[in-house]
């Protein structure tokens, strides 16, 4: 966010903090209205309000209202306390602005963007894949994890092509771009679930075939179920962001504190905490660091 130069004799300040770096800006304090107040001093406090609106909630001490959808290791309930790699990147983020996290749990991933278009909270958090056609209806952050869908069956099965799935039932959620890679499987049928966690137990139990799910939770899953096995790659390469309301300063002001914590070496270090030494060397390979 770029501001102008302050009038003569006044000082902007940008104050770094010490590991993060993230910006906070005092703005040039109004003078006190009198009734006769001149011209210069009501532009003054016009500037000042203008730069004010333009901080985001969080960056005035306010909490942040965050759209969590749990998905281990991510977002998630650890002994009661929230914890995962989306968390603790808001929780460094609220913590360096002043403010703390207000976290609403969702239930049903598909209401999470409708929610964030409606303006009804400041971000989601939920794993969410940044498409072409989301991209219309909010703002995104800059990636901070990336991912391709995957294929997920037992292991007495191997897909080539999605073509050899005709006519199968597939285990899918609503809303994801899980279920639109499985709408280019002729005749399948569809089972639905409302987390991931469901759609591997759907296809364990016989209920479905088999299932597509990011690449991050598929990792994350699999030991779990050991019948199970990843196949076939369904997507290139995509990648995970925080969702605004459209036109919300919050999605720049994230994009630069992801970048700083990049930078700081902060965000590997979570990386390894939450998925091991081996997906920080993979993300780190990544092409896109933005």
């Amino acid at each position: 966010r770029k501001l102008g130069r302050a009038e003569a004799g006044e000082e902007i300040k940008i104050l770094l903090h010490p590991v993060l770096g993230t910006e906070r800006i005092n703005p040039p304090p109004i003078e006190s209205r009198s009734r006769r107040a001149t011209p210069v001093s009501k532009i003054k406090a016009l500037i000042g309000l203008l730069v004010l609106s333009l901080i985001p909630l969080g960056a005035q001490g306010q909490p942040l209202r965050v759209l969590a959808y749990e998905t281990s290791p991510f977002f998630f309930l650890e002994e009661g306390e929230p914890a995962g790699l989306e968390y603790e990147i808001l929780d460094y983020f609220a913590k360096a602005e002043g403010g703390e996290l207000d976290i609403v749990w969702m239930e049903d991933f598909d209401e999470i963007l409708p929610t964030i278009a409606g303006a009804e909270a400041d971000l989601a958090a939920a794993t969410i894949t940044v498409t072409p056609e989301r991209d219309t209806r909010v703002d995104f952050s800059t990636s901070y994890f990336p991912v391709r869908v995957v294929l997920v069956e037992p292991e007495s099965r191997r897909t080539g092509t999605l073509e050899e799935l005709r006519g199968e039932t597939l285990a899918t959620m609503t809303g994801t771009t899980y279920e639109d890679l499985l709408q280019d499987v002729p005749e399948a049928g569809f089972v639905y679930g409302d987390t991931e966690r469901e759609l591997f137990e759907l296809v364990s139990s016989g209920q479905a075939r088999a299932l597509a799910v990011d690449s991050a939770v598929a990792f994350t899953l699999v030991p779990e179920f050991p019948s199970l096995q990843i196949t076939l790659p369904l997507s290139e390469e995509q990648h995970y962001a925080f969702a605004t309301p459209e036109g919300s300063p919050l999605a720049g002001e994230l994009s630069r504190h992801i970048r700083r914590m990049k930078q700081s070496r902060i965000y590997y270090r979570l990386l390894e905490k939450y998925f091991g030494e081996e997906a920080r060397e993979a993300v780190m390979s990544a092409k896109d660091q933005q």
